[in-house]
């Protein structure tokens, strides 16, 4: 007889029987190719599984169970938004080999704990607009495919580069409207698939607290469509933070706490990177020169 505590081990690796126990109460919208459905019963959803969408919205989902979504291996599209979603276990997207977008905006998630996403193939992953203050090392895992990350408007402090271990594709990143404060050195290396000069990239972390630009931060990035850091309190950008980027697009960094000299510096820094350079001293200098014109 096996002791208890690896019976209890055991238990936890059975996948749950609690299948859509998540959406008993809710009405949920599946698409099966152009055809859409209505269930007033989530629990039938098991017995579509040509389902190629699943959307929730505005209802009660407040957890996603382990293998909630399981037998729909068609599904291509997961969207479960304001619906007051606070908690997401382990292997809740388990056996999706056809999902690719994956839309969790405006609810209340926290923390991103490692085991949810994990390996996925997903292309687009949306947690905007939730009170995410937490991601845990390897939160995205492997996910090879992954080019687009929506984490905007949430309580971001501190990015770091093992968050996105193994995740080298990505093409845009938000994380606007964040609280965020530092952003590590190396943390775009080897995951940002604007190492390929094909790629329309953006990295957006306007609306933010962050006070420097260190000087590998963006090591990695060779090109870059638009790189918004508008609207922070950066008082200094090192001399070497745009080492290594080959070309740019758009560079904003308006509204921050560069003085003038600092202004022209960046520039200098920035002349041969990027095509067009939004910043407050170029807009002072145009006001300035108006005002003389109009004397």
């Amino acid at each position: 007889m096996l002791p208890l505590a690896a019976l209890t081990y055991l238990l936890l690796l059975v996948p749950t029987n609690r299948a859509f126990s998540c959406f008993n109460f809710v009405t949920l919208t599946v698409f099966r190719e152009n055809f859409k459905l209505v269930l007033q019963r989530a629990d039938t959803v098991e017995n579509e599984p040509l389902g190629t969408e699943i959307v929730v919205e505005n209802q009660h989902v407040p957890l996603l169970q382990t293998g909630c979504f399981k037998n729909l291996s068609k599904l291509r599209y997961i969207k479960v938004v304001q619906c007051g979603l606070e908690e997401i276990e382990p292997s809740a997207f388990y056996n999706l080999p056809k999902l690719r977008t994956i839309d969790l905006g405006f609810n209340n998630l926290k923390e991103i704990i490692n085991g949810i996403f994990h390996s996925l193939a997903i292309v687009k992953l949306s947690l905007k607009a939730n009170a995410i203050e937490t991601i845990r090392e390897h939160a995205f895992y492997n996910l090879t495919l992954l080019e687009s990350l929506d984490l905007s408007s949430n309580k971001l402090h501190y990015l770091s580069p093992e968050m996105f271990f193994r995740t080298y594709q990505i093409s845009r990143l938000d994380c606007s409207h964040n609280d965020l404060q530092q952003v590590d050195e190396m943390f775009f290396w080897d995951i940002f698939g604007s190492n390929r000069d094909d790629v329309s990239s953006l990295i957006d972390l306007s609306f933010n607290n962050l006070s420097t630009i260190e000087r590998d931060t963006f090591k990695g990035v060779f090109y870059i469509n638009s790189l918004l850091l508008h609207h922070n309190s950066i008082k200094e950008i090192n001399s070497e933070a745009f080492h290594g980027l080959k070309s740019g697009v758009s560079l904003d960094v308006r509204y921050n706490k560069l003085d003038g000299l600092d202004d022209i510096e960046l520039l200098r820094l920035a002349a041969g990177k990027f095509e067009d350079i939004l910043d407050d001293w170029d807009q002072y200098t145009e006001d300035l020169l108006i005002g003389i014109e109009n004397l």
